[in-house]
């Protein structure tokens, strides 16, 4: 078998680890406000940079909001929808009259942003690279659901939101309240002169999530979740919600600090047949602070899940372990499967599966009893997937 490098796998982790610093610089940056930059962006000036530059950022045209759908096919259209008055002015398909309506204000937030991202991401010069920043407003500080979510997240939740899908608004906050959020957004760097400190380049936090899934079985449905590291985690708090209302149904508590992380699972019992159910973790640090997580998971109780859409490696549990671990990995299709275990310098350790496997989701138990203390990684290779996790091994 050919042998990978500890450069190579270790390369294939890397994730995003999180540091507290201070709001990003961006002298000179701006973002779009819902009324653009005054009436010298409106009555057709072409000197307008936004007009000018719409083309390049969108060759084919904007959309924005999910079943309900709101399309801009020039910048001409962005002009009449978004006044100097910083309303919506006119919407088409499934919307009526909406400056007199909160969603129709929405809109014109979430049309805001997106010009900023999409100015952005076609690199024209002047405006901020949003998407990646994370959201923290001083309200947020406080315990705001919002917080800790980056750009590119709020604005999938505002599309969603806007389409007519309210299910993942956080507990207890409305389309209102992600309103003023995404106005914040728009308006940190309004003009390029002031940085309201709403955005963070990072933020620290306690856990680091890299998975969490859902999976109904016979009379419960179980979660099961990773971290990539952790420190000061002192509990997660299960969350479900029916309907868009989320409350707490479990209590997990942290395993301890890691560099490596932990495997968790939790079985949700007091579930009714035919229902689905949203799922979402909250995490509770040592000093106190929570954090609700973004990550949002389905799934209809008294159903047995079906076999799995998409090829997927998951995190080993228990990790850390002492000596015995399952691996688990899902197979859409029948797949000529290999599993094989590397230590820290890339050598191969074991290889615990070889041949064609059937679809589904398979456990593989791994036994280091005669392996010494350390870092391990594990990589699956199905056809043209292929992927690699780390796993530490304590005695």
């Amino acid at each position: 078998m050919k042998k990978f490098s500890a450069f190579v796998l270790l390369a294939a982790l890397i994730s995003t680890a999180a540091y507290a610093i201070p709001p990003c610089e961006a002298t000179g940056c701006r973002t779009q406000t819902q009324g653009g930059w005054g009436n010298d962006c409106h009555g057709g000036n072409p000197g307008c940079y936004r007009d000018a530059h719409f083309a390049e950022a969108f060759p084919s045209g904007l959309t924005i909001g999910g079943t309900f759908t709101i399309q801009f096919s020039s910048a001409n259209a962005i002009r009449i929808f978004l006044p100097a008055g910083s309303t919506g002015g006119s919407l088409t398909q499934n919307h009526t009259d909406p400056a007199s309506t909160e969603a129709g204000v929405f809109a014109g937030q979430v049309t805001a942003l997106a010009l900023s991202l999409g100015f952005s991401d076609a690199g024209l010069p002047g405006f901020c690279d949003l998407g990646s920043l994370y959201y923290l407003s001083p309200i947020a500080i406080d315990g705001s659901p919002f917080s800790g979510m980056t750009v590119y997240e709020l604005f999938d939740l505002a599309n969603e939101v806007l389409g007519g899908n309210l299910a993942n608004l956080p507990g207890g906050t409305t389309l209102s309240n992600l309103n003023d959020v995404i106005t914040a957004i728009n308006e940190n760097y309004d003009n390029g002169t002031t940085d309201n400190g709403d955005l963070v380049c990072d933020i620290e936090l306690a856990a680091e999530l890299i998975s969490f899934s859902a999976v109904a079985r016979d009379g419960s449905i179980e979660l099961a979740w990773a971290t990539a590291s952790e420190s000061d985690v002192q509990r997660f708090e299960v969350e479900r919600a029916v309907n868009g209302n989320w409350s707490v149904v479990g209590i997990v508590n942290g395993l301890g600090d890691s560099p490596v992380g932990h495997s968790y699972r939790f079985a949700d019992e007091n579930i009714i047949n035919g229902t689905t159910y949203s799922y979402r973790l909250a995490e509770l640090a040592a000093n106190g602070n929570r954090s609700t997580m973004p990550n949002v998971v389905q799934v209809e109780a008294g159903i047995e899940s079906a076999l799995p859409t998409e090829f997927s490696l998951m995190q080993n549990y228990p990790n850390p372990f002492n000596p015995s671990t399952q691996i688990s990995f899902s197979l859409p299709d029948a797949s000529n499967v290999t599993l094989a275990v590397f230590d820290a310098l890339g050598r191969n350790v074991g290889t615990l599966v070889k041949g064609t496997m059937a679809a589904g989701t398979h456990n593989v138990n791994f036994d280091a009893a005669n392996l010494s203390n350390g870092i391990y990684f594990y990589q699956l290779k199905a056809g043209e997937f292929s992927a690699v996790r780390k796993m530490m091994l304590l005695k």
